[in-house]
């Protein structure tokens, strides 16, 4: 009997602990209810502004993983809530996962890391947290992007989408090129390209020339293009989870210096170029002051290195002094991925150029495409280019030393610099290293060509006028004794301009704005004419000219990157009460005013 009485207290004793300890945690729980945070909005489309059901709506915080945290789908009006969370910080996004409309972060980005976190407090409610979601153009991918190693994102690769069958009156031509379509990762690695039409295959690569060192990718995480997997786009759909997991590059460094002085050369485009039949694509680099390189994100292999200089002061050449005549086969230089390949350096031999325009005689217009070489003692030809538009040329590099410089096309008569018809009778042109010979220009004569009767005598002095006033001043020597200059970023550039001879100066200077973009692993120049400078200097007079050039009261100069080039024109600007004379140009110096 006193049994059963102590288990029925002890019984007792226990549903009593229980009840208790139901009672704390539905206190607790209410408590934690009664902290927690709301938000709210509504999902659009950004194209029709109508309500979008069915999007998730995910709000994680900013270190958790993509996905991790508080989810609802928008209802048929477009609205959602997420209850129930904790005070701190969020980032809220908005995805159809990939039917119809590109992801999004609120507010209105579709990059992870340009999201703007909310913080909430205990029992707040933030309402008006909306989207705007972009419909998807086209076909789409989507993906991130890691390191190999340690699966840390990577910032700056650069994807793109190549198209591989397009229809032909789909083919438009951009700045992407055809079928090609690229961005770069943000800073947890992801990115998204829409657009896209048909078959593609997508590649992950290191921007051209930067420093970031990753061995080229192609989906599904190959080397090579022959083992890509085309991915089948569809209207209105991304493909997700097209991801890379790239590899640490190899890389090759070393200094390029003036052969002779040792003088460090910059500006020199360094490139390596794959022999291995693993490796499919080449990089690049670019010397700094110091002549210094390291061209970056090489995949295992062997490498041909060349050395191609900016302009025309030196002989480009492959590594170990290898020309690219194509005398002698290039040293190839063994790369291994996660290290360096030191000391490959260069040795660059100064040379110089010639410069001139063409015009033809009948009419006084500028000829294009005419061919010009400069020839031989042997009457060899050394180097040979064609006129551009405006007649002009240029051939470089040459090696310092005397040439012959011809003209030839059809419909006009061959032709030898100066007004030659001969090579033996021909005007020999002096190259020296470092500058360009200029003025070595030519009047081509047209087949059948016949000369006009005389010129009318000259008119008679003006009353009040003295004579020598409307004479022909004797030409000087203008010589540019600084030819690229670098253009300072408060749009100002200086030029140094030396006037030799036995008269005054007068001529026009044209000024260009130079400089090389790359764009998806492809390099172009551009040139940039920015107006054109008369100059009437003093014999013996030297100046330098601080230029500000505007036009129409913008400073023409202001934030241009690249190089200053300044260019003399052929013809002189007539000079008020005179003749003005063609200037007689020797030379324009290649390097860099030391001012």
């Amino acid at each position: 009997m006193d049994t059963a009485k102590g288990g029925q207290r002890a019984r007792g004793i226990v549903a009593a602990c229980v009840a208790v300890s139901l009672v704390i945690l539905l206190l607790a729980a209410g408590a934690a209810s009664a902290s927690a945070a709301t938000i709210s909005g509504h999902v659009t489309s950004a194209a029709s502004g109508h309500a979008l059901e069915g999007v998730a709506v995910c709000a994680t915080a900013p270190t958790a993983e993509k996905g991790s945290g508080h989810c609802t789908k928008s209802g048929a009006a477009g609205a959602y809530a997420i209850t129930g969370l904790a005070a701190g910080e969020y980032l809220v996004e908005f995805s159809t996962e990939g039917a119809g409309y590109v992801p999004s972060f609120y507010a209105e980005t579709s990059s992870r890391t340009a999201a703007t976190p909310l913080t909430l407090t205990g029992e707040q409610e933030r309402s008006g947290i909306n989207a705007e979601l972009e419909p998807i153009l086209g076909g789409g991918v989507t993906g991130r992007v890691v390191r190999s190693k340690d699966e840390t994102p990577i910032e700056g690769i650069e994807v793109c989408a190549w198209e591989l069958e397009l229809e032909e009156a789909a083919i438009e031509l951009s700045e992407e090129g055809f079928g090609l379509h690229c961005t770069t990762t943000d800073a947890n690695g992801e990115y998204v390209i829409d657009g896209l039409e048909g078959e593609v295959v997508v590649e992950f690569e290191s921007p051209f020339e930067s420093t970031l060192n990753y061995v080229l990718q192609f989906s599904p995480e190959t080397e090579s293009p022959q083992g890509a997997e085309p991915l089948a786009t569809k209207p209105g759909h991304l493909l997700t989870g097209i991801d890379a997991r790239l590899d640490e590059g190899g890389s090759v460094s070393g200094t390029v210096r003036e052969a002779g002085t040792g003088t460090p050369v910059a500006g020199v485009h360094v490139c390596a170029l794959p022999q291995s039949l693993t490796v499919f694509t080449f990089r690049c680099a670019t010397t700094n002051a110091g002549g210094e390189y390291t061209v970056w994100a090489l995949a295992g292999g062997s490498y041909a290195v060349g050395f191609l200089p900016s302009g025309l002061s030196f002989f480009g050449q492959f590594y170990n002094g290898v020309s690219f005549s194509g005398e002698g086969s290039p040293t190839p230089v063994t790369v291994t991925e996660g290290a360096t390949t030191k000391a490959i350096n260069a040795s660059l031999v100064p040379a110089g150029a010639i410069s001139g325009v063409v015009t033809d005689l009948a009419t006084g217009a500028p000829l294009e495409e005419i061919l010009v070489c400069a020839l031989d003692a042997s009457q060899q030809a050394v180097e040979c280019t064609v006129t551009e538009e405006g007649g002009t040329y240029t051939i470089g590099p040459l090696a310092p030393g005397s040439y012959v410089v011809g003209f030839h096309t059809t419909g006009f008569a061959t032709q030898y610099f100066n007004n030659s018809p001969t090579f033996a009778s021909a005007t020999r042109v002096s190259v020296r290293a470092h500058f360009v010979t200029l003025g070595v220009n030519a009047v081509l004569v047209p087949l059948g060509y016949v000369k006009p009767g005389p010129a009318p005598p000259p008119p008679a002095p003006q009353a009040g006028v003295s004579a020598s006033t409307q004479t022909t001043p004797v030409a000087g020597h203008l010589v540019l004794l600084s030819g690229a200059v670098p253009v300072s970023k408060g749009g100002a550039a200086s030029l140094r301009l030396e006037c030799e001879g036995g008269g005054s100066c007068v001529s026009h200077l044209k000024l260009y704005v130079t400089r090389t973009v790359v764009s998806h692993g492809k390099r172009r120049h551009e040139t940039i004419q920015l107006g054109t400078l008369a100059v009437v200097l003093a014999a013996g007079h030297r100046t330098v000219e601080h230029l500000h050039l505007t036009q129409g009261g913008r400073n023409l100069l202001k934030a241009a990157h690249g190089n200053l080039i300044a260019k003399l024109s052929i013809s002189s600007p007539q000079v008020t009460g005179a003749t003005a004379a063609r200037a007689s140009v020797e030379s324009v110096h290649l390097r860099q005013s030391s001012r």
